[in-house]
């Protein structure tokens, strides 16, 4: 598509044969569809002076709940004042939840330019319009979250309609 722009959080586009505008795309013959809004990625911080950036341990997902182990990660030129830190995220309970390496997610890197933090919360997520559409609006009515964490290396989304547990280990 041709000449994308931000206006109000909306997608605004004009195409060969689309124009997006005030969240409806509308064919030059007149048709309309609904039109996403712009994913917004909110910082985390779910406990105080939560590591800044992360890389991923390990992540499991057992009977217990789905377990992510991530350590501080410093960036070559920080002042490194201490030995990194530990960080236990532990969702009891979850609706699904994805990894998939960073190199394949550049549209997300993209839309998110934020470097300095790892944890976000996604409002108007595209993941849970999916999953909204795909369960045929099960979770409608429910407030679901839509969790990343983006580490060096991973990118993984959790939806979960309840907090997790967050631990400095």
């Amino acid at each position: 598509m041709e000449g994308i722009s931000i206006c109000d959080q909306i997608v605004v586009a004009e195409g060969p044969l689309w124009r997006y505008k005030m969240g409806k795309r509308e064919s030059k013959l007149g048709k309309t569809n609904d039109v996403q809004e712009i994913q917004k990625f909110i910082s985390w911080e779910p406990i105080p002076d939560t590591p800044r950036r992360v890389i991923c341990n390990s992540l499991s997902d057992g009977d217990e709940g789905l377990c992510i182990e991530l350590s501080e990660y410093f960036l070559p030129n920080d002042a490194q004042s201490s030995v990194p830190r530990k960080l236990r995220i532990k969702f009891d309970a979850f609706i699904a939840y994805r990894n998939i390496d960073e190199s394949y997610r550049l549209r997300l890197l993209e839309q998110n330019q934020n470097r300095e933090v790892s944890l976000f919360i996604v409002e108007s997520s595209y993941w849970l319009d999916w999953l909204q559409k795909e369960s045929h609006g099960y979770y409608e009515d429910r407030k679901v979250v839509h969790y990343l964490i983006m580490s060096m290396n991973d990118c993984i989304d959790v939806l979960s309609e309840f907090e997790p547990d967050i631990e400095i280990v």
